[in-house]
C-alpha cells in the first residue's frame, strides 16, 4: 500500500474505511499494485513521522505484554490444582526437578523443587502456589516459614500479591521468597522454550518482534 493509504487505516484500528484509496486496496487484495487516483508523489518521511512509528510500535509492544499476562493469569485462576502443574513446570524449565504434592499431607506445601535429581543438593525449595486473587497477609508467610527445615527455602507464589506485612516478613527472612503474578509471568515466559509440550498446548503463546529504537 503507499504511504497515504496506510495513514487512513489507521494505527491500531481493527476496522477502517479507505474511500479515498478504494481502488487501491481492491488492487492490492487482487495480488495487484496500482497507483491511486489523482495522488501526489509521496514525501520523504520526516524525523517526527519516524519518531510518532517508534512511539506506536512502544505502545503497540507495551499491549500485547499487559494483553498476554491478562490471559495467562486468568488462567491460572481457574483452579489452584491447575496453577500448582504450572508452577512445578516453570521450576523445571529453570533446571529444577520439580513434583507436586496434590493428594499429600503436605502442610501447606505445594511444590517440592531441588536443584539435582536425587534431591541431596541444598537448598530445597519448598513452594506454596496461591492461584487466588486475594491479597495474601504475613500469616500465610509465617504458615510457610515454619514448614523449613534447615537447609530448605520457602517461596509463595501469589496471583493477588502480598501485603505490606507479608513483604516485610519477607524482608527480614533470607530464606522467604514473594513472587507477584507479575514475577511468576516474567519466569513463566522465560522458561517457556523448556516448557514440556502439554503445558505450551496448553497456553500456546508465540514471540513477537517489534521496533524498540
Amino acid at each position: 500500500f503507499s504511504q497515504s493509504a496506510l495513514r487512513s487505516f489507521g494505527s491500531f484500528s481493527s476496522v477502517s474505511t479507505a474511500d479515498d484509496h478504494l481502488d487501491e486496496l481492491r488492487a492490492v487484495l487482487k495480488g495487484r499494485k496500482i497507483a491511486p487516483k489523482n495522488s501526489a508523489p509521496e514525501p520523504e518521511p520526516d524525523l517526527d513521522e519516524t519518531a510518532e512509528s517508534e512511539d506506536d510500535a512502544a505502545f503497540a509492544a507495551e499491549e500485547v505484554i499487559q494483553a498476554t499476562k491478562d490471559y495467562l493469569i486468568r488462567r491460572w485462576s481457574r483452579t489452584a490444582q491447575e496453577f500448582e502443574e504450572v508452577v512445578a513446570s516453570v521450576f523445571r524449565g529453570l533446571g529444577y526437578s520439580a513434583t507436586t504434592q496434590q493428594g499429600t499431607r503436605d502442610l501447606g506445601v505445594d511444590v517440592i523443587a531441588h536443584a539435582d535429581p536425587l534431591g541431596v543438593t541444598p537448598p530445597i525449595l519448598k513452594i506454596q502456589a496461591k492461584s487466588g486473587t486475594s491479597t495474601v497477609g504475613a500469616p500465610a508467610v509465617k504458615q510457610l516459614r515454619g514448614v523449613l527445615n534447615p537447609g530448605e527455602k520457602g517461596i509463595l507464589i501469589s496471583l493477588g500479591g502480598f501485603s505490606v506485612d507479608a513483604k516485610h516478613t519477607e524482608q527480614n527472612d533470607a530464606n522467604l521468597i514473594l513472587i507477584d503474578a507479575d514475577r511468576f509471568v516474567e519466569l513463566f515466559l522465560q522458561s517457556y522454550d523448556r516448557l514440556n509440550a502439554e503445558m505450551r498446548h496448553k497456553f500456546p503463546l508465540q514471540q513477537v518482534y517489534v521496533v524498540t529504537a
